[in-house]
């Protein structure tokens, strides 16, 4: 998986919020013999601080992937 990032979501030089496509790896999609998905776009943050209990809401709700 690679992401790719497309713009700042602020501005501001110190931002921490982008707008991203993940784009699956090629190798893998064709061993498992699928066709390409189109890249899914997502929000990534980057924080000072990690909050699991953050994370496991987020997750239940399917807005973070599993990790």
């Amino acid at each position: 998986m690679h992401i790719q990032y497309q713009k700042s979501l602020e501005d501001d030089t110190r931002c921490v919020t982008y707008l991203a496509k993940i784009i699956k790896a090629k190798e893998a999609e064709e061993a498992k013999g699928e066709r390409s998905a189109p890249p899914e776009q997502v929000v990534v943050k980057f924080i000072g601080r990690y909050r699991i209990d953050i994370y496991e809401f987020l997750v239940d709700k399917g807005w973070a992937p599993q990790l």
